[in-house]
């Protein structure tokens, strides 16, 4: 499972209600906790995250992209719950695909990639899985944010000093990703009181980050000014128009550990 935490073990989705605390003396939610450069990151034959009834959700994994060499420009990323795209017309806006100890992956260079997904309409509540990693030493950058400057969901790096979730506001954490695989979870619950942030399964970070949304749509790899543009790769992003349960959760997390492995 790759957790070893003194607390309760989630192995499967069989505990109901809204995660709301998550530490490492209490409840423990089983998801990838790699460690080192790549970590056991293993690949495997690609299939969709879970889908939930009721539920809006989309699906971008690296794992779907074909007929794409190391170095060639991913110009549109498909959504596998409902074939929405991500896409990026301008040449030198376009990230890469690339392979990472036998893994494919989209490289954002730090610079100016970025893909938008305008199709993608979130309200206030909105649950976030990424697979990702930033360069060692990389600067300020978004993993994801919004369109417009009064609509977005933010995750990004500040540098040495830690992540931050935005939505108008900062909640940030003291904790530096660079350099390792993680799994973010980004919680973003209604009224925006009890927030989270959370890598590995641990919490990070817990409060409001501001009550913006993200209805016009995301864009992975900068704020929708182009600045903080992300420099790492990213494997896997699984977005929820809702705060999911600690079932729901679990299940992706199982889901995401036997799509990319853990220790």
């Amino acid at each position: 499972m790759g957790v070893t935490q003194t607390g309760e073990i989630l192995d499967g989705p069989t505990q109901t209600g809204v995660v709301k605390s998550v530490t490492q003396s209490g409840l423990i939610i089983a998801g990838p906790t790699q460690t080192g450069e790549n970590a056991d990151l293993v690949e495997e034959t690609a299939s969709a995250a879970p889908e939930f009834s009721g539920i809006t959700s989309w699906n971008w994994s690296a794992k779907s992209l074909s007929g794409l060499s190391d170095g060639d420009p991913v110009t549109t990323w498909t959504d596998r719950h409902s074939s929405d795209t991500a896409v990026q017309a301008t040449t030198a806006n376009q990230p890469t695909k690339q392979t990472v100890s036998s893994l494919t992956v989209i490289d954002f260079d730090g610079v100016d990639d970025f893909l938008d997904a305008s199709a993608v309409t979130l309200g206030t509540e909105a649950t976030y899985f990424i697979v990702a990693r930033y360069t060692a030493g990389a600067a300020q950058g978004a993993v994801f944010g919004g369109l417009a400057s009064t609509d977005r969901n933010i995750l990004y790096n500040l540098s040495a000093s830690g992540i931050a979730l935005f939505a108008g506001s900062n909640r940030a954490a003291s904790f530096d990703v660079r350099g390792s695989w993680t799994t973010f979870e980004c919680r973003f619950d209604n009224p925006r009181t009890d927030s989270q942030l959370i890598t590995d399964g641990v919490v990070r970070a817990t409060g409001s980050p501001g009550t913006q949304t993200a209805s016009s749509g995301l864009r992975f790899g900068a704020f929708y000014t182009g600045g903080a543009p992300f420099d790492g790769e990213i494997a896997e992003i699984v977005v929820y128009a809702s705060e999911l349960t600690s079932a729901q959760t679990t299940q992706v997390n199982n889901w995401l550990s036997s799509e990319w492995g853990t220790l």
